[in-house]
């Protein structure tokens, strides 16, 4: 059935599809290979678990095993993904987050239950760089602190100088949010309104 003859029988039409489109930041080396979306990797270990073939699972390209993995960004779908390359076999596994732990978007019960089972979290650091040359090997990350805080309240994060280090990075795990898709155009109707 198309939209417009939904349109049609319908006085009003609600399309509620979530927020899927993972956000990304704009760094150097953001287009070298093995930078993932952490929900790539959830989708193909709970396709896995449940016996379907992901063939991008059986080649490594998105199983944890022996890894060597820093994710990015604290909320609940990093933690997911933190706990779940914990389980694959990842070793070690770091977590960089540009605030503390106070500060996490996610739930704190998800941030000690991936305490406990050994991820590494290094706090109040940004990525600035994906070092490597097809694939990234590293992220170089430098040293923040919170500054002033804005209209909301929320502390403004300011860079250190000279605070930069590098971490051992094969792959990097994205996981910054979601953003709307653009659903006029994937509905293929130009006039659709859409909320924030």
């Amino acid at each position: 059935m198309s939209f417009q003859s939904l349109r049609e029988r319908h006085d009003a039409v609600l399309i509620a599809t979530g927020v899927y489109k993972p956000r990304n930041i704009q760094v150097p080396g953001i287009g070298l290979g093995n930078i993932v979306p952490a929900l790539d990797f959830l989708i193909a270990s709970n396709r896995k678990g449940l016996g379907d073939a992901v063939p991008r699972f059986d080649d490594g390209s998105l199983d944890a095993k022996n890894e060597d993995i820093v994710a990015l960004g604290a909320g609940d779908t990093v933690m997911d993904f933190v706990r779940t390359a914990v389980r694959q076999g990842a070793a070690p596994v770091t977590c960089l987050y540009r605030r503390d732990k106070a500060d996490t978007p996610g739930s704190r019960r998800e941030v000690q239950y991936a305490e406990e089972k050994g991820v590494q979290f290094v706090l109040f650091a940004q990525p600035e760089a994906f070092l490597g040359e097809e694939s990234v090997t590293a992220v170089r990350a430098s040293r923040i602190h919170l500054g002033v805080a804005d209209a909301s309240g929320r502390q403004a994060s300011e860079l250190i100088e000279g605070s930069s280090f590098n971490v051992s990075a094969d792959p990097v795990i994205k996981a910054f949010g979601f953003d709307p898709e653009d659903m006029p155009g994937l509905f293929n109707v130009p006039e659709l309104s859409v909320t924030r």
